[in-house]
């Protein structure tokens, strides 16, 4: 960014927005992905450490809500969020790197390693955008359905992420080298169970793909079963064949499919030994 002219801490989300409509602006959340910033148009860095009510966590027996200023070692510390969702912000980088990352920054990015959607993506979260039109909510699956940058164009500024509390059982797994490596695939589902039948399913899929995204193949396979071996089994072999790994270096594709179809019958398995 060796083109900046200037530094702007709004003091209100309305102000913050109104500044975005420049083409010349780049938005400061955390800070991990502007410092990598190679954009030479870029003028104008909007900080967005000023709205403090992006930085609240507000739970209760059916609903939550993150500011997208939350952090992930914030999410970490937090007591009465789903262990999945905890695990997910585990996951990501190493204790500096969670010092600073923030909910809002992991979903605006849309880089294919990242953990927190697909945790968000089992859970049917909504995502919250603020611009001058007013405030709207896009469903996670909706949110990530082409690059957010897309999605955020024209002055958009993502300010929340609610999720309603229906799943009765959530799971989330990160495959990678180290523990503050990349993921080469991460996982995660959520489970609605009522009298020992599946009755709604969520399956997402990361890292192993370009951008995260839920499988609906594993997801129908598993509704209206029982949790156990037999449905896990299947709703593995659902995922594997409804996608084709992205390229990746590291590992062959028929190691990425033996890696997909281990990881979702441990994430279900997980899931069901599990109560939110």
């Amino acid at each position: 960014m060796i083109n900046v002219e200037k530094f702007i801490r709004p003091e209100t989300i309305g102000a913050a927005v109104s500044l975005l409509k420049a083409p010349d602006c780049i938005v400061l959340a955390g800070g991990t992905g502007v410092t990598l910033s190679r954009d030479p148009n870029v003028r104008t860095v909007i900080d967005l450490s000023d709205l403090q009510e992006l930085k609240s966590i507000d739970i209760t027996d059916e609903r939550i809500r993150l500011g997208a200023m939350v952090t992930m070692t914030q999410l970490r510390r937090a007591s009465g969020l789903p262990a999945a969702l905890v695990t997910a912000a585990r996951a990501i980088g190493s204790t500096p790197l969670r010092n600073v990352i923030t909910v809002g920054g992991e979903l605006a990015r849309g880089v294919y390693w990242n953990d927190l959607p697909v945790a968000l993506l089992a859970m049917d979260a909504v995502v919250e955008i603020a611009s001058e039109a007013g405030v709207e909510k896009l469903p996670i699956a909706a949110f990530l359905a082409e690059h957010p940058k897309k999605t955020l164009a024209g002055g958009k500024l993502i300010t929340a992420v609610e999720i309603e509390r229906r799943f009765t059982h959530v799971g989330y797994l990160k495959f990678a080298r180290t523990e503050v490596d990349y993921a080469i695939c991460n996982l995660a589902c959520g489970l609605r169970v009522e009298d020992g039948v599946i009755r709604e399913a969520r399956v997402a899929v990361g890292a192993i793909v370009p951008l995260a995204r839920r499988i609906p193949e594993a997801e129908q396979s598993l509704v209206g079963t029982a949790p156990g071996e037999e449905a896990f089994v299947r709703a593995a072999k659902a995922l594997v064949e409804a996608i084709e790994p992205r390229p990746d270096f590291r590992v062959s594709r028929e190691y990425q499919r033996q890696l997909m179809e281990s990881l979702t019958r441990r994430v279900l398995e997980a899931a069901s030994q599990s109560e939110q």
